[in-house]
């Protein structure tokens, strides 16, 4: 049961939730799963083995490239949430601060897993259909997280600036 002073766990809260909000794994089973699955069923289609293989330490590189770019987001976005302005808004939020935090972690995992499964089927452990189609599915997630970390920097910085302008106007009022 959570409480408000409780420690909270990254872990609970992305396979079980809290009780104010749903767990953070399903945030993936939304409209674009259907198009992260199309994707790597495309790609697994049309790549063989060989060709993959050899582009998989690319596919690897541009992986952890998004990786830096999220996590240098992701230092933005540890100033923002903690202004005054976005503590006040998580308030409205139902995962407030915590859930703020969390979804950016869960995708920093998304885009490790991405690069574990890539040197897995790189390196010849399991060079097979199913883990080539994990690779590429772990891809498509892979960008629209990073994709989703940047846009999330972006509201907070529009709603922080809202806030402050509207503060503003009611102090000198």
């Amino acid at each position: 049961m959570d409480t408000k002073n409780s420690i909270p766990s990254f872990w609970k809260w992305f396979f079980l939730g809290t009780e104010h909000e749903k767990p953070g794994i399903r945030s993936y089973f939304d409209r674009w799963l259907l198009l992260h699955l199309i994707v790597a069923s495309g790609m697994t289609y049309f790549f063989h083995g060989k060709e993959v293989s050899t582009t998989g330490a690319i596919i690897i590189s541009f992986i952890g490239i998004l990786i830096a770019i999220t996590m240098a987001w992701s230092s933005n976005l540890i100033s923002l949430i903690n202004s005054n302005e976005i503590v006040k808004l998580s308030k409205y939020f139902k995962g407030g601060i915590t859930g703020y935090v969390f979804k950016v972690q869960s995708a920093v995992l998304a885009m490790f897993a991405g690069i574990i499964v890539w040197a897995i089927y790189c390196f010849t452990i399991f060079q097979c259909k199913p883990v080539m189609f994990a690779a590429f599915f772990l891809s498509s997630v892979v960008i629209r997280e990073c994709w989703q970390t940047i846009l999330f920097a972006h509201m907070l910085t529009i709603y922080r600036a809202k806030i402050i302008l509207s503060e503003n106007e009611r102090s000198s009022k």
